[in-house]
């Protein structure tokens, strides 16, 4: 059972059930509705609907939902031995509640389990929690790019993990996933 307090946040009287499995082109609007919540220049619908629709193995996108209803979305590019997140959104009422870190710990996990090499992305260089939360999961920054969001001019952080299939990674990633569960408590299911 879910209950609204005063500072808008969800509380649970028991462990909700969150489920992180593959996005579908049905869950477009859904995307879409969180997608502009959550960014000031965010993706047109149609981008959107090319990336789900591409090949599973080339674009990859999770869903995370809290007892049914999605609460947030990440989505990346595999290719060369690479991962790429291209975009994490959660939405604003399921915020601070772990499900960022849940989705980038899921995508970390898969591609660590389908054999690459690096994971890479970008993060506005003003975006502290981002920050906090890939820090915290082992992305180094490596350079900066200039004015590379539209909306504004900001730079953006380019971050990566390298050596992701090696032991002392994996290792560190179990670790992390551990510390999650410890952290949340949630009934959680993967199904990708």
């Amino acid at each position: 059972m879910k209950e609204r307090e005063a500072d808008g946040q969800i509380r649970y009287a028991r462990a909700p059930c969150v489920t992180v499995r593959r996005a579908t082109i049905a869950d477009l609007e859904r995307i879409m509705e969180i997608e502009v919540t959550a960014y000031s220049a965010p993706w047109h619908t149609q981008t959107m609907r090319s990336e789900l629709e591409a090949d599973p193995e080339r674009k990859v996108y999770l869903v995370a939902e809290v007892d049914g209803w999605m609460a947030g979305y990440i989505g990346s590019h595999v290719f060369a031995g690479e991962v790429h997140i291209a975009t994490v959104a959660v939405a604003p009422r399921y915020q601070r509640m772990g499900l960022g870190e849940l989705l980038v710990l899921t995508m970390l996990a898969y591609a660590v389990e389908h054999g690459c090499d690096y994971v890479t992305l970008e993060y506005r260089i003003s975006n502290r929690a981002a920050e906090q939360l890939y820090q915290k999961v082992g992305f180094i920054p490596v350079r900066v790019r200039t004015s590379y969001y539209i909306d504004n001019g900001e730079d953006a952080i380019v971050a990566e993990i390298t050596n992701i299939r090696g032991s002392r990674y994996r290792k560190k990633l179990e670790r992390l996933i551990e510390r999650w569960g410890l952290r949340h408590e949630y009934d959680v299911h993967v199904i990708i």
